[in-house]
């Protein structure tokens, strides 16, 4: 293990060697799950009039309880009229419309009661300056940044985005990504496998974690244990993709071909393996600015280092401020390591959001994942009963 890097190493090198991605004006509908380069700024103080909060009457708290002689109703989207100086005047009005010039008091219509013609507010109803009514400016004033580059854009963003009057966003632009995977014992989902032959799910994998995560990869594709044709398919994917996530073929068997075709195509090996379990043969290479992930083969190792390490990579090539800190969570039961590598534990959320494990057979074991929602990061020798968590996708 005199070769293998901690994960904490292979961070720093991933963090070193960040996609060149360019910045794009992206429409707002087109921006969730993207990273905001540039600050958001407000073009108008927040919100930018004296907003009413219920629909109801606006009325001046000076004059008591009634009766109220009612001028009319004021739409929303309506130029407010002014509330006369005299006495006991009131206009209906609608949420989210501009409060009349003179009030500054709503009461909710639940809050009052018409006799005749006559309007009069309840026991129940609040007279105090300001009810109900939203003040301009409360929020924020002109020119404050609202929303800071790194900032993940959902639907709170959008919201807060679309408000300040603009139309479109600063984003990074989507990296091409490409799919690979490797072994003479693949066959496609739909064929019946050979008593020797496993089904390929491994790209699948990938590429659902990548869809729910608002990206997309542009190829997907399997390949035989055969370096010519490995150097042939690698060779056009370098030239055309800006990522490629491999898997199988990295360690050191007999058919382990994929890091000696990276390096024959002029690949740098920046780590080959790293101090973890499962997944310590993983690798990382670079070839002009193109950016290879090399996997093994197993499914738990696939779904560890793809959550682990490649979403955060491409989190941070698109702007995200700290896509590789994960949050702690506390497990129901100390966890101690003696291992000189980072553990990765499947675990499930219990109702008091602490989580106990998942252990799962062997880094082929398909099935015992299926129970947890995410997995422990324990560091060697570890002591105690808090633990970065990585959630599924």
């Amino acid at each position: 293990m005199s070769d293998a890097i901690t994960p904490a190493e292979a961070d720093a090198v991933l963090l070193a060697h960040l996609l060149p991605t360019r910045s794009v004006r992206c429409p707002l509908e087109k921006c969730a799950g993207r990273y905001l380069l540039e600050p958001v700024v407000t073009d108008r103080p927040q919100p930018p009039f004296n907003r009413i909060m219920m629909d109801g009457y606006a009325i001046r708290s000076s004059d008591g309880r009634g009766p109220y002689r009612v001028l009319g109703l004021l739409r929303a989207g309506e130029a407010p009229l002014p509330l006369p100086f005299e006495t006991g005047t009131a206009w209906e009005v609608c949420t989210g419309g501009v409060v009349p010039p003179g009030a500054d008091v709503i009461v909710p219509y639940e809050h009052t009661l018409k006799k005749g013609a006559d309007l009069f507010l309840t026991d129940e109803a609040e007279t105090g300056v300001g009810t109900c009514i939203h003040a301009e400016g409360s929020d924020q004033q002109q020119g404050e940044i609202v929303l800071s580059p790194g900032r993940r854009l959902g639907s709170r963003e959008i919201t807060v985005a679309a408000s300040m009057g603009y139309a479109t966003l600063p984003v990074r632009q989507h990296p091409r990504v490409g799919i690979l995977s490797t072994g003479d014992e693949l066959v496609d989902p739909a064929d019946t496998p050979k008593t020797h032959q496993i089904r390929r799910s491994n790209d699948l994998a990938i590429d659902t974690a990548l869809a729910l995560n608002t990206l997309h990869a542009q190829t997907r594709t399997s390949l035989p244990d055969d370096p010519d044709i490995m150097q042939n398919v690698l060779a056009e994917l370098m030239d055309s993709h800006d990522l490629l996530i491999c898997t199988g073929g990295v360690s050191k068997g007999a058919y382990d071909h994929l890091p000696d075709v990276l390096t024959t195509l002029g690949s740098q090996s920046l780590f080959r393996r790293v101090r973890q379990k499962p997944g310590q043969p993983m690798g990382f290479w670079t070839r002009n600015d193109c950016r290879i992930f090399t996997l093994p083969g197993n499914p738990l190792s696939v779904l560890c280092g793809l959550h682990r390490y490649v979403l955060p990579f491409l989190h941070a090539c698109l702007g995200a401020s700290s896509a590789f800190a994960a949050p702690p969570v506390q497990t129901l039961q100390d966890s101690p390591s003696d291992a000189p590598l980072t553990r990765y534990l499947p675990v499930k959320f219990g109702p008091d959001a602490l989580v106990t494990p998942c252990p799962f057979r062997n880094s082929g074991d398909l099935i015992r994942p299926l129970e947890s929602d995410g997995f422990l990061a324990i560091p060697p020798h570890a002591e105690g009963c808090s633990f970065p968590f990585y959630p599924w996708y």
